[in-house]
């Protein structure tokens, strides 16, 4: 995957969890939101369910291991020529 689509994909993934945060607060100033708070709740969702296939395996895998208590962190090893 490349960067723009991992970008992507972040941005659908925090999107509605930012969206659904701040809505209790200030949903008020959102255009229609008051009268449309069945759509914007399932735009966001299908947002948020899209962003996970968009993402791909290895963060569905990193995501698992959220919830695992004993998953531990291996992490590359830094390319010194100025490369990930």
């Amino acid at each position: 995957m490349g960067p723009a689509c991992h970008g992507i994909g972040l941005v659908m993934f925090l999107l509605p969890l930012l969206f659904g945060w701040v809505t209790p607060y200030a949903g008020h100033m959102i255009p229609g939101y008051e009268a449309h708070r069945f759509v914007y709740g399932a735009v966001g969702d299908i947002l948020f369910l899209a962003s996970l296939f968009v993402l791909g395996g290895e963060f569905w895998d990193k995501l698992r291991a959220l919830f695992i208590r004993r998953a531990t962190v291996r992490l590359p090893a830094r390319d010194e020529s100025g490369g990930n």
